[in-house]
């Protein structure tokens, strides 16, 4: 993740922190009900629980990010950010 986030600006450094830790999340919580530290919680496990619509998320989020890890600084003009320059 840090490799992605070294080539983009603010505002898709946040985009791809927050799916990141959206993944891990529901990865924490649910390893943490498998070993009993925390009660059942309904999250599934991400990219192994069925589920049409959590499976249909995560992939998207999923490639969000790959998407934005194939641009450069340059390409990432707009959202009020600061112009990089080519």
């Amino acid at each position: 993740m840090l490799g992605i986030l070294n080539g983009l600006v603010g505002y898709w450094k946040s985009v791809v922190a927050g799916i990141t830790g959206w993944v891990a999340g529901n990865f924490m919580v649910n390893m943490g009900s498998i070993l009993g530290l925390i009660p059942f919680t309904g999250v599934p496990l991400p990219f192994f629980s069925l589920g049409g619509t959590n499976l249909v998320i995560m992939l998207t989020m999923i490639g969000v990010v790959l998407n934005l890890s194939a641009y450069k600084k340059s390409r990432m003009k707009g959202f009020g950010e600061e112009r990089a320059y080519e």
